[in-house]
């Protein structure tokens, strides 16, 4: 991945009206994102949460149930040693890398089984 780059998009909510963004990039601000939000009705990208949050570049996303307050993104560190999964809930990143195997590298989409 290079110093700005999308490695995943992801379309959601009812009407497939929001976009998740995520990689290295920068937002038309010129501030620098991991994972964004873009809501088609009024064109506008938010980033979810503080960069510093996350470990590093997510390289995989996936809306959980098309809800934008149920988001896992996988990535590896910036030093690039660690993978990482986060969740965020709406309002923060919670990290869950204590369930990963040491070596385990996400580079594709993170695909959650559908509600029954």
């Amino acid at each position: 991945m290079g110093p700005r780059s999308v490695t995943n998009l992801n379309f959601f909510q009812n009407n497939q009206d929001s976009l998740v963004a995520s990689g290295a990039f920068s937002l038309s601000d010129s501030s620098p994102a991991n994972i964004a939000l873009f809501l088609f009705g009024n064109n506008t990208w938010t980033r979810l949460g503080k960069d510093s949050d996350l470990p590093g570049p997510v390289t995989a996303v996936e809306v959980n149930a098309g809800n934008s307050s149920s988001i896992f993104a996988a990535g590896k560190s910036t030093d690039g040693t660690t993978s990482y999964l986060s969740f965020w809930n709406g309002l923060t990143w919670t990290l869950l890398s204590e369930f990963i195997s040491p070596g385990v590298c996400f580079r594709c989409k993170l695909t959650l089984p559908p509600r029954i």
